[in-house]
């Protein structure tokens, strides 16, 4: 239906009948909508299927509602730049802000209110989404634009942000995030947007992140690490640094000066180790910020509590008694070193090594309203097991094998070609198992896709009427174990497509497990292609 009738569907939908109503946005695109109660509140409930099609996980956008209220059309123009960013190789991840600048014009309002001026991505950590879970038939229905490859709970969710939150968005987004729980009264950050809403943060004010982040020209800001955690319990902080984190750590000790060093923890990481997070909260008389606990049910003084950012200055004086002092700052901790404690930390960094130091008993929170989180007397940071918390709920289209954990990159650049009515493209590569350099592996990547380009395209209407849109080709390379598996919906390709993968891939894995010894560790990646339609079908309800 080219020009639908939204009051009709609007009347329908507050009906409130079982299946959502299904927008089809592209040929490769639909949203699913319904309304649903969330906490004693009515929502327009919209979740994209499809943009998993470009390599873009799955998008969900729930905005409250009164009965009557007209769907927000910006929503459907989001979705569709959404898709054609990914597309381009450029998709959105957890923790990304995209600017309403990007995808309206500047006469556009979203939901009628000129305040909101971007999205902000999230993923559900601990929050109850049994309300935003469709019915497995729906998903069946739907299974064009789906597939058991994407789990929910790889979907990203959509927060709206205020203009004058917009610094935060960019600059550091897990101080908002927590902002908005304290506010919504969620832990550790909303999943669902309110019509209207004050803003967290109104203007910069006086804060310690205004010396550690360019609010000015957005040119340097507290990088945040993936899996990095800082938790305060107790007489005890301790900072869990992941070991696959180190090029990340590496990366701000090379970007930073000798004297001063902040890293970012990672909000959603915490929720595994703490029920409570510091949050900063602003002030609306005279915009200075004091510092709150949030916390998932019922706050106990003794209980572990986790801080957004952690900064370590090497200011202390040699004549000062105590070898480091620890002080709660907004929502985050300083630690004053003696300068050679400061050098030690770096080199211990640098080796990958624990790091422990006293900070003595007579220490004072900064923030005098934070009565429950007590002075702190010693730090003891250390490294941890690998951050697996990546690729969350996505499996391979050949066995399910689950891809949690798995390194994996989108593809730029030339990732597709065409067939007469579809197009077949390469969104993704997964390393099962690589020790190799990135850029030789990149390369063979390219090698094997090109010849899946070649194999596959002949046969897209074959698989397309299959329904086997998603396919997966697991390779290995190595001189004991070679070959190469290849799938979709958890079956094998049809006998056609695995002989055009013979002629076309056997050579070119031979060819590669020539420059390989025996003794050396085996290669196996899987790459990841979509079958696309590039006209709507007219047929298609």
């Amino acid at each position: 239906m080219k020009d639908p009738d939204m009051s009709g569907i609007t009347s329908y939908l507050w009906s409130f009948p079982p299946d959502p109503i299904c927008f089809l946005i592209t040929a490769n695109l639909c949203l699913l909508l319904k309304v649903i109660q969330y906490c004693n509140s009515m929502y327009y409930y919209i979740l994209s299927m499809g943009l998993d099609s470009v390599g873009q996980s799955e998008v969900a956008f729930i905005i409250q509602a009164d009965s009557g209220d007209p769907i927000p059309l910006q929503i459907f123009v989001l979705y569709k730049y959404l898709f054609t960013s990914a597309r381009k190789g450029k998709p959105h991840h957890c923790m990304d802000f995209l600017p309403t600048s990007e995808f309206l014009s500047s006469m556009d309002e979203f939901n009628g209110s000129k305040d909101f001026a971007g999205v902000l991505f999230v993923r559900q950590s601990c929050q109850d989404v049994d309300a935003m879970r469709h019915d497995e038939s729906v998903s069946s229905f739907h299974n064009n634009f789906s597939s058991n490859t994407v789990q929910f709970s790889s979907t990203l969710f959509a927060l709206l942000v205020c203009k004058s939150e917009v610094p935060w968005a960019n600059l550091f987004p897990h101080r908002l995030l927590c902002a908005l729980g304290a506010q919504a009264n969620q832990y550790p950050c909303p999943l669902v947007n309110e019509k209207y809403r004050k803003p967290v943060y109104r203007e910069l004010g006086n804060t310690i992140l205004s010396i550690l982040c360019d609010f000015r020209n957005f040119k340097y800001k507290v990088i945040s690490v993936q899996g990095l955690v800082v938790i305060v319990k107790n007489s005890t902080i301790t900072i869990n640094l992941p070991c696959n984190r180190f090029p990340d750590i590496m990366k701000i000790l090379n970007s930073s000066n000798d004297h001063v060093l902040a890293l970012g923890a990672d909000v959603m990481a915490s929720t595994d180790y703490c029920s409570s997070h510091l949050a900063c909260l602003q002030n609306p008389s005279d915009s200075s910020y004091r510092t709150e606990v949030l916390h998932d049910g019922v706050y106990e003084e003794e209980s572990s509590t986790a801080v957004a950012f952690v900064v370590f200055n090497g200011s202390l004086k040699s004549s000062h008694t105590q070898l480091a002092k620890s002080t709660i700052v907004e929502d985050g901790i300083m630690i004053q070193l003696l300068p050679d404690k400061m050098e030690l930390l770096r080199s211990s960094l640098k080796a990958m090594e624990d790091f422990e130091v006293d900070c003595g008993p007579q220490v004072k929170a900064e923030d005098k309203t934070v009565d429950s989180i007590k002075p702190r007397t010693s730090l003891c940071l250390q490294w941890t097991t690998d951050d697996t918390k990546f690729n969350i709920g996505l499996r391979s289209p050949i066995d399910y094998r689950e891809l949690e954990g798995v390194i994996g990159y989108n593809i730029q650049g030339k990732s597709e070609k065409k067939e007469k009515n579809f197009t077949l493209r390469w969104n993704q590569v997964f390393y099962y198992e690589c020790t190799n350099d990135a850029t030789d592996m990149g390369r063979l990547a390219e090698q094997m896709a090109n010849g899946c380009f070649d194999a596959l395209t002949p046969h897209l209407t074959t698989l397309r009427k299959r329904g086997q849109m998603k396919v997966g080709v697991r390779i290995n390379v190595h001189p004991d174990e070679v070959g190469y598996s290849a799938g979709s919906l958890g079956v094998p390709l049809p006998d056609r497509c695995l002989k055009g993968l013979d002629d076309h891939l056997i050579p070119l894995v031979n060819e590669a497990t020539c420059h390989l010894q025996s003794y050396e560790e085996p290669v196996v990646f899987e790459l990841i292609f979509y079958i696309l339609e590039i006209q709507l079908r007219s047929s298609r309800k």
